[in-house]
């Protein structure tokens, strides 16, 4: 688990529309991960290989998962080695005017 608290605030019908993503059962695993590991805003600080070990699945499995969020544009595309941004949309804040 995460050292940090996940923030509180969350968009509710962000969530209704996330079953139209059709996302696999591995992919929408992985982002349930990556939503209870995220920082202020969306960011989420972790590796590959912890998500795999905590799924016990393989890296290549998550790689392939991570690959469906960007393309589904609930990942940023763009991310540094260790840490994913999740759509604003999908973020957590600190509060309703964040």
């Amino acid at each position: 688990m995460s050292d940090s608290p996940v923030p509180g605030f969350r968009n509710p019908d962000a969530f209704e529309v996330l079953p139209n993503a059709r996302l696999s059962p591995t992919a929408r695993d992985v982002f349930d991960v990556l939503q209870a590991r995220q920082e202020s805003c969306g960011v989420v600080r972790i590796r590959q290989t912890d998500v795999a070990k905590r799924l016990d699945i393989s890296q290549a499995a998550v790689s392939r998962a991570i690959g469906q969020l960007k393309d589904k544009g609930l990942l940023d595309g763009r991310h540094r080695q260790g840490s994913v941004l999740i759509h604003p949309l999908f973020a957590a804040y600190e509060s309703l005017p964040h």
